[in-house]
């Protein structure tokens, strides 16, 4: 398991919490590490210095690099139950990418998002704070929304009837 600890550095951990070792990451111009995701086995995404990055535990080098905008606080991080899509959740927008980091969708919400989960067929369901929304994990770069909320709902799971 590994975790960001409270000098944010990385740790290798077992179950129980006990530190088995630390990973310095071999990132050119990394200067902090604002918070870890999980990722498929053996990686971790790591949020730091204004990028997103797919980090290999054991080859010790960067995969893939998703530039954010100057400032931009990642939220949630949900990924597909097949580690094929994930999307990055920010205050006020979605960005969906596959797992090679290519974009398939970038949404700007008026409203706060408030969270989202993938359903059986990988379209993305989210709530913000007045709407319940959808986005398709494809090219077609289709959402839309399914109703409108007067209170904010927090969605954990989706499943069709």
């Amino acid at each position: 398991m590994c975790v960001l600890d409270v000098n944010r550095e990385l740790a290798v951990c077992n179950l129980d919490g006990g530190n088995i070792k630390k990973v310095s990451l071999q990132k050119k111009g990394l200067n902090k590490i604002d918070m870890i995701f999980p990722a498929p086995l053996g990686r971790i995404l790591v949020h730091g210095d204004d990028c997103l990055f797919m980090y290999d535990m054991a080859a010790r080098k960067v995969l893939y690099e998703h530039t954010l905008p100057e400032g931009t606080v990642i939220k949630q991080v949900q990924w597909t139950s097949s580690f094929s899509h994930f999307v990055i959740i920010t205050s006020t927008g979605i960005t969906m990418l596959t797992k090679n980091f290519e974009v398939l969708n970038q949404l700007k919400e008026a409203a706060k998002v408030k969270s989202g989960c993938f359903d059986e067929n990988n379209t993305f369901i989210y709530s913000t704070s007045t709407h319940l929304k959808y986005v398709f994990a494809s090219e077609c770069k289709t959402t839309g929304t399914f109703k409108s909320i007067d209170h904010p709902v927090y969605v954990s799971f989706f499943m069709k009837n």
